[in-house]
């Protein structure tokens, strides 16, 4: 046998390189295509670990905000109704504040209605309420004063300091028949 090279045509070198150029070239093309594609996904990565970091420096605050969210909900605040006051009552009014403080925490100074605020036609009177404690068990004050149907609206609340404490003193609007 004598050596013998194998020799490929001409055409099919050439085919095979034009492959070869048409696979690159292919290849090529889809890498440019998609580069930008891909730059924008790292982008939208590295944004949402920004973000997902900020949740996590954050998730311990709303815990304890969702937590103090649901023990609201659990006291079951009743919104405003028509429900009023008998005029035999008013005077008792301070009664029901002077209990409030006790379940609360605060300490009752006094509360007083105002004959001459009443309004002929709305059945309105002002009572001018003095309680004294902390501040937190002013926020529970305040919850369970909501919770009182014939209460209008709360006009005006004023804080002083006190020595040994805050005092607060509450305008309240309230319905009468």
């Amino acid at each position: 046998m004598d050596d013998k090279q194998l020799k490929l045509p001409q055409k099919t070198i050439v085919a095979i390189i034009a492959g070869f150029v048409l696979l690159f070239g292919t290849g090529l093309g889809i890498h440019l295509t998609y580069k930008p594609g891909i730059a924008s996904v790292q982008q939208r990565i590295d944004d949402n670990t920004k973000r997902l970091d900020v949740f996590k420096k954050l998730y311990p605050t709303y815990n304890k905000l969702f937590a103090l969210h649901q023990k609201q909900k659990e006291q079951n605040l009743i919104s405003y109704s028509s429900t009023r006051v008998p005029e035999r009552d008013i005077s008792g009014f301070g009664d029901r504040i002077e209990k409030m403080c006790e379940q609360t925490g605060m300490d009752f100074i006094s509360a007083n209605p105002l004959p001459e605020s009443i309004e002929a036609d709305k059945q309105r009177i002002l009572v001018d309420a003095v309680v004294r404690g902390e501040f937190g068990f002013f926020r529970d004050f305040l919850v369970k004063l909501l919770q009182v149907p014939s209460l209008v609206f709360i006009e005006q609340v004023q804080v002083r300091s006190i020595p040994e404490d805050r005092e607060y003193a509450l305008r309240l609007w309230v319905h009468f028949t």
